[in-house]
């Protein structure tokens, strides 16, 4: 691939593009010679609005200025010359284009690069390359790296992208359309899927020689899949709306009085692609949180089987090689749900003793005496052999009888409910991903999913980081 600079290419674009950044000075000065009368709380806030707009502005064609001398930097073009040159598929020099790209403030700003793509052999379809030195400025979508920042910060933190759209014009400055909006943020969060594996060190993690706690668990939402054939009367695609579960894992640290340490940041992940990518999630991040030599380790959950089946399978393979313990225990407030609905299958008592029943049998179970607790559910059986709903309860503690150590828990000052497990699903998947009307293209859930999540962890400065970090050959 040849390393010369096109004609026309962005060598020396600077002199022919305007340079706004005067204009919007001399706007500024002459609202200040000639101020506007402020006499109520109305006039106030116009002059406030306005003040702000023109010094949007500003910011806008003073960024647009700064970048513009930055992509024409021999270094920079250089840079991007090499970066083009490593790309996985092969790219030729096009020619300069210019393009719009939104800073963080005020309206999107004419840019000049080179432009590289791929040899196009049908010109029916669309091509397909990238600008290098937009890559190396950090430049993605037409956004530069704080405003898609910004963009993917507020889609996740309120309640839709129509009110993510709104705050960010009336509090940012930034005027932005929801197509824009949301294909931002999704690429925003597959590049920092992306640049995950590479990076790890950037996560931030402590707490050495404490206990470590990991919990999975999964949510629910919908996922809009269209269907083929005609479309509406208005043109739009009709869909399904099929449910999924969203399946989290958190990993937190224990302080020394055996409750969450507010001090160490926690780390929460998620994916739609089914237990074994969760796992694997695990897998990657293990390694950060071994390098802190816990004291034990506590894997707490519900008792589906797909968790402890894959437990056990993380167990052997010695992936928590280090730690003086490894606890397993089912979440006890599960483990009471089912004790109610064993009493409540027991018919031929009264409301009152089933009730009487599952508080006695639950004291027995935070003590740890499970076998005391079977012994007295095969009594039960005893007076209905054929209830399926009694066996299948009986199985359910049959299958997790290990798992149910609670009072070695309490002494080990190590929490016997799945609390913080259960708010981040609350957090990260209900307050936004679920809801009435809500329905998400699988790709766009599965990048919100992780943004959420490292919003909701305190993590954002790093998701921010992995995003910037993404290997070359997931940005074509």
């Amino acid at each position: 691939m040849s390393g010369s600079t096109p004609e026309g290419d962005a060598g020396a674009p600077s002199a022919r593009m305007p340079a706004p950044v005067e204009t919007c000075l001399a706007a500024i000065r002459a609202w200040r010679d000639q101020p506007p009368v402020i006499g109520s709380a109305a006039d106030l806030e116009a002059a406030e609005q306005e003040c702000a707009r023109r010094c949007d502005a500003l910011f806008a064609a003073l960024m647009g200025e700064l970048t513009q001398a930055a992509l024409d930097r021999p270094a920079v073009r250089e840079a991007a010359q090499t970066l083009a040159r490593s790309a996985p598929k092969r790219l030729k020099v096009a020619e300069a284009r210019q393009v719009n790209v939104q800073f963080q403030r005020g309206a999107p700003v004419p840019l000049r690069a080179t432009y590289y793509r791929r040899n196009r052999s049908n010109t029916l379809r669309r091509e397909k390359g990238l600008f290098p030195a937009f890559v190396v400025l950090g430049i993605h979508e037409h956004a530069s790296p704080a405003a898609a920042a910004q963009m993917a910060r507020s889609a996740c933190a309120v309640a839709s992208l129509e009110e993510a759209a709104a705050w960010l014009c009336d509090t940012g400055g930034l005027e932005v359309d929801i197509k824009t909006l949301r294909r931002v943020t999704r690429r925003f969060g597959q590049r920092a899927r992306a640049g995950l594996p590479g990076n790890l060190p950037a996560l931030q993690v402590d707490g050495k020689g404490r206990s470590v706690v990991i919990s999975v668990d999964g949510g629910r939402l919908r996922i809009r899949r269209d269907k083929a054939g005609a479309r509406t009367r208005k043109g739009r695609r009709r869909y399904h709306t099929d449910w999924r579960e969203p399946l989290l894992l958190h990993i937190y640290v224990l302080g020394p009085d055996g409750r969450l340490d507010r001090a160490f940041t926690p780390l929460i992940d998620g994916t739609l692609g089914g237990p074994d990518a969760l796992f694997n999630m695990l897998r990657l991040y293990w390694p950060l949180f071994n390098a802190l030599q816990p004291a034990r380790v506590l894997l707490i959950a519900d008792g589906a089987p797909w968790i402890w089946a894959r437990f056990t399978a993380l167990i052997q393979e010695q992936l928590f090689a280090g730690p003086n313990a490894i606890v397993q225990l089912i979440d006890f407030y599960h483990a009471v749900q089912h004790l109610g609905t064993f009493a409540d299958a027991c018919t031929h008592w009264p409301r009152a003793r089933r009730t009487r029943w599952r508080n006695h049998a639950r004291q027995l179970l935070r003590a740890g005496k499970i076998e005391d607790v079977m012994e007295e559910m095969q009594g039960l059986m005893v007076r209905r052999p054929r209830s399926k709903a009694l066996k299948r309860d009986f199985h359910y503690f049959q299958r997790n009888r290990r798992r149910f150590a609670y009072a070695w828990a309490r002494r080990l000052r190590l929490p016997i409910g799945s609390g913080p497990m259960e708010s981040a699903i609350r957090r990260v998947i209900n307050l936004r991903l679920k809801g009435p009307g809500i329905f998400w293209h699988e790709d766009s859930a599965e990048a919100m999913i992780m943004i959420r999540s490292f919003y909701k962890a305190q993590r954002w400065n790093e998701l921010v980081k992995l995003a910037c970090a993404a290997p070359l050959e997931a940005l074509q």
